[in-house]
């Protein structure tokens, strides 16, 4: 019988010691776990405190800190650099009218009312897509571009109507006035 105590008290003791074991890893885990977390706010406080000085001291800082606020400061301009070429690829459509750049899904010239999407080419009679100048059948559905749909997408009908500011033809879609720019 003492075999089988034995046998018992070994398993009870390497059970006792596994769940200590268990526990441990858990305690580990969470300080591991609290380490990050306070690692994480340090970060997020040490960033706030560089840019508070850089913000309070950027322009006359320490001299050991002069050559960071030197780089911090290169960073920031070409930042402003790219976002302002950003900018212009925005408003990269030019009015053939007046020469106002426009945005690129402007409609209308923000500045004179002239109808910008004069790149359109032929536009299909079937489906409505744009195709090129040159092209017999349409590149959306297939269907052939005949004669009367072979004018410019932008190119519309003269209506006998006129604007009623400067009395210029108007075209039959006309949202503004081509010629003074008055909404219709």
């Amino acid at each position: 019988m003492s075999i089988l105590n034995n046998i018992a008290q070994n398993i009870e003791r390497a059970s006792q010691g596994g769940a200590q074991m268990a526990l441990n890893l858990k305690d580990n885990a969470k300080f591991t776990l609290m380490i990050r977390e306070e690692e994480k706010t340090l970060r997020e406080h040490t960033l706030q405190l560089g840019r508070d000085y850089y913000a309070k001291y950027g322009e006359s800082p320490h001299e050991d800190l002069q050559a960071l606020c030197g780089k911090i400061k290169d960073s920031l301009e070409k930042i402003e650099a790219v976002k302002a070429e950003q900018e212009k690829l925005k408003y990269s459509k030019t009015c053939p009218l007046c020469g106002n750049k426009n945005k690129d899904d402007a409609v209308f010239c923000v500045s004179c009312g002239q109808r910008l999407n004069f790149d359109q080419g032929i536009k299909c009679l079937n489906c409505g897509e744009a195709n090129q100048n040159d092209a017999r059948f349409c590149s959306g559905c297939g269907a052939v571009l005949e004669s009367a749909s072979r004018k410019p997408a932008e190119t519309v009908e003269v209506l006998e109507a006129a604007c009623p500011a400067c009395g210029e033809p108007l075209t039959e879609d006309a949202k503004f006035c081509t010629n003074c720019g008055q909404v219709l």
